[in-house]
């Protein structure tokens, strides 16, 4: 098991979460005639190479493990050209192993390079031939029957030529996205990257990718600037990785340039007129957890340029200006406390106005009071690429917040007495990958479901981990403390999954839908739906696919108006017991990193599946969700009956959810 995971630590490099406007780096590409696809650059004329270097762990020698490459491009053939050179004095080629096992030249391209760019192609190269990878269908660029290539192997060298012929963007003065990943899998089976770029998920984040200009055979007079960046004012976000420059004269050029820590930034342009600009629209994008500061910027700013003689240019202090949060908009009180229907029209333009502070695409909101949906609506586009509206029937990843769900199914088995709360987990099933762990024996649901089981949230990196076999040990003895566990609760499903002889999907069917007579919800794609793209605050959207299995932590797909119903059933106390409805509700656990939705944090604690929490209008139950591209957030103040319900298609939805709970519940208070 160990070589299965060194040999697929490569391909997971492309999947680790990282956002950038584009990554910061930069080449430019010039015009090729009569290049004969044949392995051998000399035809090239002695075209300079660019070395490939992010990735390499320290402890490998470069001279073992090296790559660099160079782009062209022809205009009329509507292609661009590129050569790559590998040297790797412990080559193995094994055709007998998946591609992630092999050594393989990885383009990635994206030839509409603009702000709302979705995924990437991805071109995979080795002995086996080509592999194309286009994770979204409604966003393709290259056809596998429009790549021509060559590979040619010299001693301890290899030689990649080869060209694509592309749909759009090859033509002078435009930048096109761009990024070349090399893999090494050696004797040891140990595994080697070298990348153009930082950043991963390039596939399916078209904002991973470095700017590749095609520029004009007589370009070649270069001037450089230097300068630094900071804010206008003193905010708290650190200060932008990247920085946007775009020439004036030709729209269709513009790339982004690495920002140092301390906010320096320089690059080498030809000659033109340009501007800089910020390449965000929301300091910190990175961050997700809804309390960051996360100031809006304003991105239209720009500071103009000219580079006329070849010299160095200090652009001096380039300070990027943000707009101030909306809190004119808030009232002395909370709107819900006294709302009736003639409000619904300000509550609209607070969404709204929030939506477009945070650059939230999309979002799906309800409102309950007395027990009872009052308000309702959806907001902006389900995919910035499209723009196609968010529509009723557009469905969100509710991410976290499908642990209440299931917790709701769990209860309702409890009262079935097909499952004891206290009844050790392991009596029914075992966890093979934790039962060397002495105190393992002791875990059950009521602990898992309070968030006391003493697992991390994700032992081995993700939901399937477990299936590697991988041991992981306790954080603690089981119930004596909190600590949030995504793992805890996927072991919950499978056990649920054994006793009860159901799968998930039946029992999300039996046990909330129809008992309590709402609209669908599902935890995984069944070939019909349809879901919002998810988006990172650096505006792109991205696109991992549905989830293709039940995952209890996280996979719920759902909206706001159908949720709701949900969120009514627990005000009005159906499907569950008075008694069980109490225990529900009761605190089990203080928690140390839960963000309260409304920002006010005293004694919030778990409960049974649902967070709990203290406040002046009683004792309110929730929930959030983080699946990084979608946020989503529920409160029930439970003896108001009041609460609401937000959907989000992006990593600044939480911030929605957060300004919501105060213009809703406590106003300007």
């Amino acid at each position: 098991m160990k070589k299965l995971q060194n040999s697929i630590w490569c391909v997971l490099f492309m999947f680790t979460l990282s956002i950038q406007a584009n990554n910061g780096k930069v080449i430019f590409a010039y015009p090729v005639e009569n290049i004969n696809i044949d392995g051998d650059f000399a035809d090239w004329n002695n075209i300079k190479m660019v070395s490939l270097l992010n990735g390499l762990a320290k402890n490998i020698k470069a001279k073992d493990f090296e790559a660099e490459f160079q782009l062209g491009y022809n205009e009329t053939e509507h292609a661009f050209y590129f050569i790559a050179k590998v040297t790797d004095n412990d080559y193995v080629f094994d055709k007998s192993q998946p591609w992630f096992r092999k050594d393989n030249l990885i383009l990635y391209i994206n030839p509409q390079h603009s702000e709302r760019a979705a995924t990437a192609s991805m071109i995979i190269l080795n002995e086996d031939g080509v592999q194309l990878i286009q994770a979204d269908k409604s966003h393709q660029f290259v056809e596998e029957s429009s790549i021509v290539w060559k590979l040619k192997k010299k001693g301890h060298k290899r030689y990649y030529e080869g060209k694509i012929l592309l749909k759009e963007g090859i033509q002078a003065y435009r930048s096109i996205g761009l990024d070349v990943m090399v893999c090494d899998i050696d004797k040891n089976d140990t595994s080697k990257y070298v990348t153009w770029g930082k950043g991963g998920e390039k596939h399916y984040r078209s904002g991973q990718l470095g700017d590749a200009v095609f520029l004009k055979e007589n370009d070649k007079a270069y001037g450089k600037i230097k300068g630094k960046v900071t804010w206008e004012e003193n905010i708290k976000d650190p200060l932008p990785d990247v920085v946007k420059i775009k020439s004036l004269h030709h729209p269709e050029f513009w790339i982004t340039t690495e920002v140092d820590s301390i906010g320096e930034f320089s690059i080498t342009l030809p000659f033109g007129n340009y501007a800089i600009q910020s390449a965000y629209k929301i300091a910190s994008p990175a961050l997700d957890s809804g309390t960051n500061n996360q100031s809006r910027i304003d991105d239209a700013y720009k500071k103009e340029f000219v580079i006329e003689q070849h010299k160095s240019i200090d652009l001096g202090t380039f300070k990027i200006p943000t707009y101030k949060i909306p809190y004119y908009l808030y009232e002395d009180e909370g709107v819900l406390l006294h709302y009736d229907s003639s409000k619904s029209q300000k509550i609209d333009n607070f969404i709204s106005t929030i939506c477009t502070y945070y650059n939230i695409p999309g979002a799906s909101v309800a409102l309950l009071k007395d027990g009872k949906m009052v308000y309702y609506n959806h907001f902006g586009v389900e995919n910035l690429l499209t723009q196609n509206p968010v529509e009723e029937s557009t469905l969100f990843q509710a991410a976290s917040v499908t642990k209440s769900v299931f917790a709701f199914i769990v209860l309702r088995l409890v009262e079935k007495g097909i499952i004891n709360l206290d009844k050790p987990l392991y009596q029914y099933l075992e966890f093979e990958n934790i039962k060397h762990n002495k105190d393992y024996k002791l875990l059950t649901a009521r602990l898992i479901l309070s968030h006391q089981s003493g697992l991390p949230n994700w032992a081995w990196g993700g939901p399937e981990g477990h299936l590697s076999g991988k041991k992981t040990d306790l954080l603690f003895t089981p119930g004596d403390k909190y600590q949030y566990s995504g793992e805890a609760f996927e072991y919950l499903g499978r056990v649920v999954e054994a006793i009860s002889k159901k799968d998930l999907n039946k029992l999300l069917k039996e046990e909330v839908i129809e008992a309590l007579d709402m609209p669908e919800m599902y935890f995984h794609d069944n070939g019909i739906i349809t879901q919002a793209r998810g988006h990172y605050a650096d505006g792109r959207p991205t696109f991992y696919g549905l989830p293709y299995r039940a995952g209890v932590a996280y996979s719920l797909l759902s909206e706001a108006k159908a949720f709701a119903q949900f969120i009514v059933a627990l005000s009005n106390k159906k499907g569950l017991s008075e008694k069980m409805y109490q225990q529900l509700e009761k605190r089990l656990a203080f928690t140390t990193d839960f963000d309260s939705p409304d920002s006010h944090y005293w004694n919030v604690g778990t409960s049974l599946g649902f967070f709990v929490q203290d406040t002046p209008f009683g004792k309110a139950i929730m929930h959030g969700g983080n699946n990084g591209n979608f946020q989503s957030e529920f409160v029930l103040y439970t003896e108001k009956k009041m609460g609401f319900v937000v959907f989000t298609n992006n990593n600044t939805g939480h911030k929605l959810a957060q300004e919501l709970g105060k213009y809703l519940i406590y106003g300007n208070n």
